[in-house]
C-alpha cells in the first residue's frame, strides 16, 4: 500500500490541515476504503513517518514494512547544528526564489536530492518547483519536531529500512536509528549518493 501526501498529484495544492494527525488519517482513509484487510507498506522519505505510525498504531494489519530514505525523529529533534543550519538555510531560499528565478534554486535543490542524476531528471525536477517549493515548507513544520522513536519498538511487522549512505537529505544515521529497535528489521545500506535510488544505477 502507497499512498501520496496531501498536496501532491490531483488533491488539493493548498489542503486546509497541514497536521501529522491529518496525513496518518488520509492514510487510514485510503486502507479503509480500499477493503484490504492486511497489507504491505512502501513508505519513502517522510512517507516513513507515516508508514512508521500506522505500522506501530496498527500492528495487525500490516503484513510487511519497507522504509527507504526516511526517519523516525525530525531534524529539530535530531539536533545537529550544521543540519538545522543546511535547512533553514533551504527553506529561506525557497521563500526567496519562490516568486523569480525557480530554474536556479530547482537545479541546486534536485542536484542535492540526486546528486547522480541526468538532466533529463533535473528538468523534471525543476518543472515540479512550484508544487515542490510549498509543500515543502508546510512538511518541514508537520515534520521537525515530530518524535516517534518510541513507536518504532511496537511494531510487528517483517521490516526492512533502506537507506543510501551517501543521501545528503536524510542522514544515513537516520535509518540505523530506525532499524535498531525494531524487533523484525533488516537494514541495507546502498551504495549510493542520491536520496531515492535512480533507474540507471548500478545494482
Amino acid at each position: 500500500m502507497r499512498s501520496h501526501l496531501r498536496g501532491v498529484g490531483r488533491s488539493d495544492h493548498e489542503p486546509p490541515r497541514w497536521t501529522f494527525d491529518a496525513l496518518l488519517k488520509d492514510f487510514a482513509a485510503v486502507v479503509d476504503q480500499s477493503g484490504v484487510d492486511r497489507f504491505d507498506i512502501l513508505g519513502l522519505s517522510h512517507g516513513a513517518l507515516v508508514a512508521v505510525a500506522y505500522a506501530a498504531r496498527q500492528p495487525d494489519r500490516v503484513r510487511k514494512l519497507v522504509l527507504y530514505g526516511g526517519y523516525a525523529a525530525g531534524f529539530e529533534v535530531r539536533g545537529d547544528p550544521e543540519e538545522i543550519k543546511r535547512r533553514k538555510s533551504l527553506l529561506n531560499m525557497g521563500r526567496i526564489y519562490r516568486d523569480g528565478n525557480r530554474e536556479v534554486f530547482g537545479r541546486m535543490l534536485g542536484a542535492l536530492y540526486w546528486p547522480g542524476a541526468r538532466d533529463t531528471m533535473i528538468d523534471w525536477f525543476s518543472q515540479r518547483l512550484s508544487t515542490i517549493m510549498g509543500l515543502n515548507e508546510s512538511l518541514q513544520e508537520v515534520f521537525r519536531s515530530l518524535d516517534l522513536r518510541e513507536e518504532l519498538g511496537w511494531i510487528t511487522a517483517e521490516t526492512l529500512v533502506a537507506h543510501s549512505l551517501g543521501d545528503r537529505i536524510i542522514p544515513h544515521s537516520c535509518a540505523e536509528e530506525m532499524a535498531t529497535p525494531i524487533p523484525r528489521a533488516e537494514l541495507m545500506s546502498l551504495e549510493s549518493g542520491d536520496h531515492m535510488l535512480l533507474a540507471y544505477e548500478p545494482e
